[in-house]
């Protein structure tokens, strides 16, 4: 999902256009709060309150605290977004080689 969105933003989308392409490539419940997240930024609500859906997602808060930061600065969060994925790809390799040492041997 950063990845969709660091591309989308690096194309040239602005970020609740991007946000709005990425919610509806990845549908369900987390497209639901993206879109969300990207209408309130397009219809100028403040950035600490637009992306107050994804706060409580996981591996969607980092990216949020991200949108708020870039917002604040004006630093582009295409790069972040990116930063983020590598990140949480990161992370979610670490956990499976763990438990794949968790494993009993058959």
């Amino acid at each position: 999902m950063a990845d969709l969105l660091a591309a989308a933003l690096r194309a040239g989308a602005t970020t609740d256009r991007a946000l709005k392409v990425v919610a509806e490539a990845v549908g369900g419940p987390l497209g639901d709060r993206l879109g969300a997240v990207g209408a309130a930024l397009a219809m100028g609500a403040p950035p600490e309150e637009a992306w107050q859906p994804l706060h409580d997602l996981p591996n969607a808060a980092a990216l949020a605290r991200a949108g708020i930061r870039s917002a604040e600065s004006g630093a582009a969060l295409a790069d972040t977004a990116a930063s983020v994925a590598d990140r949480l790809r990161g992370e979610a390799d670490a956990a499976a080689e763990a438990a794949a040492r968790r494993r009993p041997e058959s």
